[in-house]
């Protein structure tokens, strides 16, 4: 099976419905994608989802879900992922204004961390660029993977380089603890960051890949926010250059 998959996320325009989800999926399979991550299974259930899903041969290998706030939440999102037979898990989003803030937000998720994994999901982190505000001289994301252990990371190339970090770096720091990964390149328009497709902008993604693999990233996930080009065009485009850097 291919390692590479897509955040739906990226084709959010595209799915808002059960028809635009069919012609969405087709497209994806006509490129060659196997695999899909998901923020949310509306406008269908979880187990219809995985009917279609299953229609178009293309797996839910990993989902986006917010910090839950009640254990009720957890376990509804927990039943969620068992009826798409999906393993992965990532929090999309948290914010601290102090470092204390981040260890509290932190010890939340390292609670969902271990509920999730008792049932059979691994739950990760995705970042953004705030995480790399400092408080004390230590920046968000550092504060965030030091007070937890269950927590798993899905790092975003972008985010991390947009940040002030670089990507093979962190790759490297979360060796072993790193099962998820999105993919989106970091290019300069009129003098301003842009999102790219993989293997376009300035990030070397050869060495990226590589150090992924090294790490022992599970999913390879494309992203990207917005587009300069037709999405669909976007999303064959990355995967392509994907392939060709050895990638299956």
């Amino acid at each position: 099976m291919s390692k590479i998959a897509i955040n739906l996320y990226t084709l959010r325009d595209f799915i808002k419905t059960e028809d635009g989800l069919k012609s969405t999926f087709q497209k994806l399979r006509d490129i060659g994608y196997e695999n899909i991550q998901l923020g949310s299974v509306s406008p269908l259930s979880a187990k219809d989802y995985k009917g279609l899903l299953d229609d178009y041969g293309l797996n839910c290998v990993a989902t986006h879900v917010h910090i839950f706030d009640t254990e009720d939440q957890a376990k509804e999102s927990i039943k969620m992922h068992h009826d798409l037979h999906c393993r992965y898990s990532a929090i999309s989003y948290m914010r601290g204004h102090t470092a204390e803030e981040y260890v509290q937000m932190t010890k939340r998720a390292e609670k969902w961390a271990t509920l999730f994994k008792k049932n059979g999901i691994t739950l990760a982190y995705h970042n953004h660029a705030h995480e790399f505000e400092k408080f004390d001289g230590k920046i968000g994301l550092d504060i965030i993977y030091e007070n937890s252990s269950v927590l798993q990371g899905e790092i975003d190339t972008y985010w991390i380089q947009y940040g002030g970090g670089n990507p093979s770096d962190w790759i490297q720091k979360l060796s072993g603890r790193l099962p998820l990964i999105h993919l989106k390149d970091y290019g300069i328009y009129d003098g301003q960051p842009i999102f790219m497709e993989v293997g376009e902008g300035n990030l070397n993604f050869p060495r990226i890949v590589k150090e992924a693999k090294k790490a022992g990233v599970k999913w390879y996930i494309v992203e990207q926010d917005l587009h300069q080009r037709d999405p669909f065009d976007s999303v064959k485009i990355s995967f392509e250059n994907l392939k060709k850097m050895g990638l299956e």
